[in-house]
């Protein structure tokens, strides 16, 4: 959950903790990361805070976000399948 008194911006915080997720092991980087409506039920958060912090997961080449599919980590190159 994101610290609402932390000085800063909420999605930062939120780009943050999916990253720290990620290194750590607990989001795969094979597979499917959560959706974003699901992350910010998650988070506590607006689905534009974690919009955001995808963007820049996504500047960062942390993510590859596949339009009608999903979040995926670097690794995953999409082939069409289901």
């Amino acid at each position: 959950m994101i610290d609402r008194d932390a000085p800063g911006y909420h999605y930062q915080q939120v780009a943050d903790l999916l990253r720290d997720r990620m290194l750590v092991g607990n989001l795969s980087k094979k597979r499917r990361l959560p959706s974003q409506p699901a992350l910010a039920r998650e988070y506590r958060t607006s689905v534009d805070t974690v919009r955001r912090a995808v963007a820049v997961l996504r500047e960062e080449g942390i993510v590859t976000v596949v339009h009608g599919r999903g979040m995926f980590g670097p690794e995953v190159e999409d082939r069409g399948e289901e």
